[in-house]
């Protein structure tokens, strides 16, 4: 999809640390999520978290989007191992690697953001986050804390925007270069 292109360029661009993508649903923006994944896991691998909105999303990237993608890229799937019962390196909400782990979570488990440094940080519908994460504060303030020891940490929040002066993605967007 050519106006994805431009996402994932940013995403590769060594002076970027930042890409809020403010857009309409159904437009293939989770298919970007999985190549900038794809990439980190084959090309740069680092730890990586995914932030969604709540645990139903989460099993439902990773079973549905996330799994068959690691399983149908050959040079992905050499990286990961497949999903066992009694293998806890794939499961549904941790995918390990050489070199680095895939985390995904929900926006409402403080447990989960607190933990493991991680370079990446993507944020699946930001706008749909719970307001805190248990009584930690704001999911996103919590997911950026843990890229602070990483050089080339990079943030991929993205959503439809929702209330008008109480979006997340568009006041992140407001405050971007706003490219289109």
């Amino acid at each position: 999809v050519p106006y994805l292109r431009g996402i994932m360029d940013a995403f590769n661009d060594p002076k970027v640390r930042s890409i809020a993508v403010q857009k309409a649903t159904q437009v293939a923006y989770t298919e970007a999520l999985l190549n900038v994944v794809g990439y980190c896991i084959d090309v740069e691998p680092c730890p990586i978290l995914w932030l969604l909105p709540n645990e139903k999303q989460v099993e439902e990237i990773s079973k549905n989007r996330l799994a068959p993608m690691l399983k149908d890229t050959p040079r992905v799937a050499k990286k990961v191992k497949p999903a066992r019962s009694r293998d806890s390196s794939n499961t549904i909400a941790d995918k390990q690697f050489i070199g680095g782990r895939l985390s995904l979570v929900s926006s409402n488990s403080a447990a989960d953001l607190a933990s493991k440094p991680v370079r990446v940080v993507i944020e699946d519908e930001c706008d749909r986050f719970a307001a805190s994460a248990g009584a930690e504060g704001d999911p996103s303030t919590l997911a950026s804390k843990r890229q602070a020891w990483f050089w080339n940490a990079k943030t991929v929040q993205g959503s439809s925007p929702t209330i008008k002066g109480q979006s997340k993605i568009n006041s992140a967007y407001e405050a971007s270069d706003k490219r289109q």
